[in-house]
């Protein structure tokens, strides 16, 4: 059976895959929640610096992967019992309506019902996006305590040319006094923050900064060899001129003292490479067990235990993801029960994924975590992981299973991602797909949204039995169309109306709505009295 004849209309109930299980988290919550902290090297140096910059409204975290700077962030808020908004960005999300969408549901963690007062970046507002990032910031302030810290992790994520840098800069011109935000990322700040440091509004903890000092490392020595023998005062210099203060580094060779990278420079950039050659030799000190489970584990972003359990076959699965975060070994869990790899070590695992088995075996897995993600209500990372594996089927009931809640929240880029992220082939025979891309498009291009709906109308036309399909379609043509055709298009709709009723075929139950549709758009203040029908 081809694909577009298996979606011919969006479902009138959710997925039945969802009542197998009890549902784990809200939607998304692990992007929206910090990380929580077993065990941490209080940074007491950085606490006092970040103490010093809260007269400015905006600090900036930059350096390198795995220097520590989401931990130093989590453990600083948490000493200072700071109320937060935690997100964690994606390339795929990190539109103003995305970041609105999450914004809020992050601040429902705080403030469940006063946060559904802040608005969501519908159609209506795109053409304003300054004055809507201001008035955004400004509610903040009713919605949520004085003193809360909006943290962005993996602000990296974000493109150069993004929205979302401008979005945030006017915001922050409104951003309520006593609150703070703190962008953690990989590059330096963007463009649209210059002015902002001119001002000296901004304060920037760079590599540098951040890098561990020795007595610093002395303190993750101890935590991390807990009661193991801690190293000596000579191997602590050792160890600390061999990581140049990285963090990542440091914590691999406190597990690998044999390691063999003494004096390489790649330490001192936070090198990918470095940190799978290191990973490898604490990767083999595992139990074959652990090291079976985790690489399929890496595929989603976050899992859940009921989803890991279910993606490896193993039971207990999410005990053995608790083992690593109690050791400290690149997990963490959030407060919504998932479990997240450091993208350093979930790099590393991807790569021993690929290494050790097929092509199809990888395929297969994604295509089982992006359903499972889906019974989660995560369709984001769903749709990622659905495309990654060509599974243009699974792609497409995602769209039209969630197609109008992403219009409803504004985020029409969104959904216009994944539609062409799908065969040309594949959109352009199924209706419903057309037709959600020209709602897509339609804040942005008429034009191409008016195209879309009129090829969305003429395949629904060939579908059976989709009338409601065709006059959606149809009706949004309408409103599309300009008012000289609208006038004309009236008596063409009763002509051919009444030869299909004479003939007694065609599509006779459409006439009237669509007529009340165009009647409605021509004359919004009611039909003359001597219109003729």
């Amino acid at each position: 059976m081809p694909v577009s004849s298996r979606l011919k209309r969006p479902p009138a109930t959710k997925d039945r895959r969802a009542a197998r299980r009890p549902r784990v988290a809200p939607p998304a919550l692990a992007k929206i929640s910090p990380p929580l902290l077993a065990s941490v090297c209080e940074r007491k140096r950085l606490y006092k610096v970040l103490d010093d910059a809260g007269r400015r409204p905006v600090s900036f975290f930059t350096a390198p992967a795995g220097a520590g700077k989401t931990t130093l962030a989590a453990s600083y808020l948490k000493a200072r019992h700071r109320p937060c908004l935690w997100l964690q960005l994606e390339a795929d999300n990190a539109d103003p309506a995305s970041f609105v969408y999450y914004l809020r549901l992050a601040a429902q963690r705080i403030a469940p019902r006063r946060a559904t007062k802040l608005p969501l970046l519908t159609a209506e507002y795109q053409l304003g996006l300054p004055a809507f990032a201001k008035h955004l910031f400004e509610m903040l302030a009713h919605v949520l305590p004085a003193d809360t810290v909006l943290v962005l992790d993996n602000y990296q994520e974000v493109g150069a040319d993004a929205a979302l840098h401008g979005f945030l800069a006017e915001g922050l011109t409104a951003l309520p006094p006593g609150m703070r935000l703190l962008y953690l990322s990989r590059q330096a700040p963007p463009a649209a923050l210059a002015r902002r440091r001119a001002e000296g509004a901004l304060v920037m903890l760079d590599w540098d900064t951040l890098r561990f000092t020795l007595e610093e490392t002395a303190a993750m020595a101890k935590l991390q060899c807990g009661k193991r023998a801690a190293p000596s005062a000579a191997a602590l210099h050792q160890l600390h001129a061999r990581t140049h203060g990285w963090a990542a580094g440091l914590m691999l060779l406190l597990e690998t003292p044999d390691a063999t990278a003494a004096g390489d420079p790649r330490m001192e950039q936070g090198d990918q490479t470095t940190f799978d050659y290191l990973a490898s030799e604490v990767f083999q000190r595992l139990d074959p067990a652990m090291r079976e489970l985790l690489p399929p584990l890496a595929i989603p972003p976050a899992v859940s235990a009921v989803m890991a359990a279910e993606l490896t076959g193993n039971p207990h699965a999410g005990q053995r993801l608790e083992e690593l975060v109690r050791a400290n070994c690149f997990t963490t869990r959030h407060a919504s029960g998932h479990y997240q790899f450091h993208p350093l070590f979930r790099n590393f695992l991807l790569n021993e994924l690929r290494r050790n088995s097929s092509e199809a075996e990888r395929l297969r897995l994604q295509r089982s975590a992006a359903n499972l993600l889906v019974d989660e209500d995560q369709p984001e990372e769903a749709a990622q992981l659905f495309i990654g594996a060509a599974d243009w089927v699974g792609l497409s009931e995602l769209i039209i299973q969630n197609a109008q809640g992403l219009l409803a929240q504004g985020r029409h880029d969104t959904l216009a991602t994944w539609l062409h992220a799908l065969p040309a082939e594949l959109r352009d025979a199924n209706p419903w797909l057309l037709f959600y891309l020209g709602a897509a498009r339609l804040p942005f291009d008429l034009g191409e949204s008016r195209a879309l709906f009129e090829q969305a109308t003429e395949r629904f036309s060939d579908a059976d039995n989709d009338i409601s399909g065709f006059v959606l379609a149809w009706s949004s043509v309408i409103q599309i169309l300009p008012g000289d055709f609208i006038r004309n298009l009236l008596p063409l709709l009763s002509q051919q109306h009444g030869r299909d009723a004479r003939r007694g075929s065609g599509p006779r139950l459409l006439f009237w709505p669509v007529h009340s549709q165009v009647t409605a758009l021509e004359f919004p203040h009611g039909r003359p009295a001597t219109a003729p029908l």
